[in-house]
């Protein structure tokens, strides 16, 4: 073979292994990408399966209120409410919980009630236990964690029909009142690359809050 042949072969030769080393990374790269996205889908249903339930939860209290309403507060960012969970620690009465988005950090603060005081109302510790339910969560107003329909609001027909927030609790079913909340809409959004960067999961449901209906001691 002549050297120009040679030259030729090597020419031909290299580009086939770069071709074929691009090709494997772009494979590895999907791959990875897909078992992320996989993760991050399992993790954000974990996530949403738990503050689902708890939301279904929401009550007023049997024995006493703990809060006007079974919702107290109600933002975009942050919901503060009394559930039944039983069974609890601590004299089976509703535990308060409190989801909050802090920048990218969904923090979950629960409160167990104080033993003996269901006949005065419950009442709880100041200070809650609070663990960090999932990270990397969208905070940029793009998607908003938390909207709340108000009663006589199908969210089916009527998807915009959302409540101004923030709301806080009170005795009357009245503008800016927590009263008012029928359901909650969640939308969880998992971005952990920032910017809608791929790959990024979103879990959303909406949320009935039943067991009020059925504890409600309250004219409606």
């Amino acid at each position: 073979m002549t050297l120009v042949e040679l030259t030729i072969a090597f020419l031909l030769t290299s580009i086939l292994c770069i071709a074929a080393m691009s090709a494997t990374s772009e494979l590895v790269k999907d791959s990875t990408s897909a078992n992320t996205r996989i993760r991050l889908n399992s993790e954000a249903q974990l996530v949403m399966d738990a503050i689902t339930r708890q939301i279904r939860a929401a009550t007023y209290a049997a024995n006493g209120y703990p809060s006007a309403e079974p919702v107290a507060y109600a933002s975009a960012k942050e919901m503060t409410f009394y559930a039944s969970l039983l069974p609890n620690e601590l004299n089976h009465g509703p535990v308060k919980f409190d989801l909050t988005l802090t920048g990218s950090h969904l923090v979950e603060t629960t409160w167990q009630p104080n033993p003996g005081t269901a006949g005065s109302g419950w009442t709880y510790p100041a200070a809650g236990i609070s663990q960090t339910l999932a990270t990397d969560v969208d905070s940029s107003g793009s998607h908003v964690l938390f909207s709340y329909y108000a009663k006589g609001v199908d969210p089916l027909t009527n998807p915009g029909g959302y409540l101004g927030t923030p709301m806080v609790q009170s005795l009357a079913q009245a503008p800016g009142g927590t009263g008012l909340i029928d359901a909650v809409v969640i939308d969880l959004w998992v971005d952990p690359n920032g910017a809608g960067k791929s790959p990024s999961v979103e879990e959303t449901t909406t949320v009935h809050l039943i067991n009020a209906d059925f504890t409600n001691p309250l004219p409606s």
